[in-house]
């Protein structure tokens, strides 16, 4: 599996809004297929929680899927990556960029999104959006946090390297090589 997004922990501030809807711009490195987004976030104490996740286009804003939303979030009242499915996967294209995107049902304060930095050239958002069975326009929201790098990646397969022609194919690593004759 690989990823794209941020997948560190560092964060320096949080957003916390009533629907929370934040989104972080990404690039994957290869095609392959979305499988999970995972989200680092502190849910109230005790509080049961509501999310899901969804895909984004971000050249022409098309929204591209949802996960399985996620009703068995117990807040522990601190930071946790939570993790939401995309069943059935979605197809991603290398070097497409993308928003990785991530909504919330609940109050001000249930949820804190983690963030670590600030880029004004992007616009990774979080808006207050009401919790519906549609997924809103995020490009066309003026944002709370707008630039903000939320703490935000997805998982995907990667496509299988596929050989043609001939000649060597090398691979080396330490003292080791390992040479395949491909013909």
């Amino acid at each position: 599996m690989t990823t794209f997004g941020h997948t560190g922990t560092d964060g320096t501030d949080a957003a916390s809004l009533p629907g929370l809807l934040g989104g972080l711009r990404a690039i994957p490195a290869y095609d392959g297929y979305l499988t999970t987004i995972s989200v680092y976030v502190n849910i109230t104490s005790g509080k049961d929680a509501t999310m899901k996740c969804g895909l984004y286009r971000n050249a022409d804003g098309k929204f591209l899927g949802a996960s399985v939303e996620r009703t068995d979030c117990l807040g522990t009242g601190a930071y946790a990556w939570y993790d939401f499915i995309f069943s059935p996967t979605i197809p991603i294209t290398a070097g497409v960029e993308y928003l990785l995107s991530v909504w919330t049902k609940a109050d001000a304060g249930y949820y804190v999104l983690d963030w670590y930095g600030e880029d004004a050239s992007y616009y990774n958002t979080v808006d207050t959006v009401e919790y519906t069975s549609i997924w809103p326009d995020p490009f066309d929201r003026e944002g709370e946090y707008t630039g903000w790098d939320f703490c935000i990646y997805g998982t995907y397969t990667s496509n299988p390297l596929v050989l043609s022609g001939s000649g060597n194919l090398i691979f080396t690593g330490g003292n080791n090589k390992l040479i395949f004759e491909v013909k």
